[in-house]
């Protein structure tokens, strides 16, 4: 997942586009542009964004 994508998908569920919503907060999409998402972050970011659209309900 890369920047643009973050991005993407951010522009998208805030929209109404996507539906459910999968990413809300641009802070993500901001550190990614600064370089300092980590790859942690980025696996966690990745499972939350697939759950959500597989219907999964996560806080």
């Amino acid at each position: 997942m890369c920047r643009r994508e973050l991005d993407a998908l951010y522009r998208r569920s805030v929209s109404g586009e996507l539906q459910p919503p999968v990413l809300t907060d641009y802070t993500w999409a901001e550190k990614a542009y600064k370089g300092e998402l980590t790859v942690s972050e980025l696996a966690w970011l990745s499972a939350v964004i697939s759950a959500r659209r597989s219907g999964i309900p996560l806080t």
